[in-house]
């Protein structure tokens, strides 16, 4: 049977307007970071995460204050520094990226293995486990691309959390977050599969808003 002409117009008016859904996706990633990331493949396709901003409403954008911001490339936070106190070390993710992490953290620099065990203090995001509220365990990212946009951080730009028991939990958010606890150098492993080199055990959180 010959194609009717109607045919003909819906499959073109069709391809037009995936054709113009295309065009308006490209011109995005001019300046939008994270368009760019899925644009060059590197972004998982996962969803872009809503979470609680400071005045309770619901954000993808983390609020930052005068001077600070996130790094458009790497998504790590630019301007904010750490609080040195008494009996804490200040910990950034400098000293952790610094190392390439290997089977069995062969080749591991000492400055990492001696804050094995020591209290430290770090900065970053929060990606969750599976709780999206009263949050005891999650994972603590270097970049907010990783948080809220699905990027994969690496085993050395990220620390896994374990809130104390008495410790208020978290929530979900795209704010920075404040961790202090043990720092604890170990591999640990989901069957054969490594998810993680470093730890904050019995950790305080605190979320940070201006």
């Amino acid at each position: 049977m010959a194609r009717r002409p109607l045919d003909l117009v819906v499959l073109v008016a069709a391809l037009g307007a995936l054709l113009l859904a295309w065009g308006h996706a490209f011109a995005r990633t001019a300046d939008d970071p994270a368009a760019r990331l899925r644009a060059d493949g590197r972004l998982p396709p996962r969803r872009i995460v809503l979470a609680k901003d400071p005045q309770g409403g619901m954000s993808s954008q983390a609020q930052l204050p005068d001077g600070v911001s996130i790094d458009p490339v790497t998504g790590a936070l630019v301007g904010l520094a750490l609080e040195a106190e008494p009996g804490v070390t200040p910990l950034p993710w400098e000293v952790l990226r610094a190392y390439e992490v290997q089977p069995g953290l062969v080749g591991m620099p000492e400055d990492i293995r001696e804050l094995d065990g020591q209290q430290v203090v770090m900065l970053g995001f929060l990606q969750p486990e599976y709780d999206y509220e009263d949050i005891a365990r999650f994972t603590l990212v270097e970049s907010h691309w990783s948080c809220c946009y699905g990027v994969p951080a690496g085993l050395n730009g990220s620390v896994y959390v374990q809130l104390a028991p008495k410790a208020p939990r978290l929530h979900l958010t795209v704010q920075p977050v404040r961790v202090k606890g043990t720092f604890r150098v170990r591999e640990q492993k989901e069957g054969r599969i490594v998810f993680s080199v470093y730890a904050l055990e019995d950790a305080q959180g605190q979320i940070l808003g201006w």
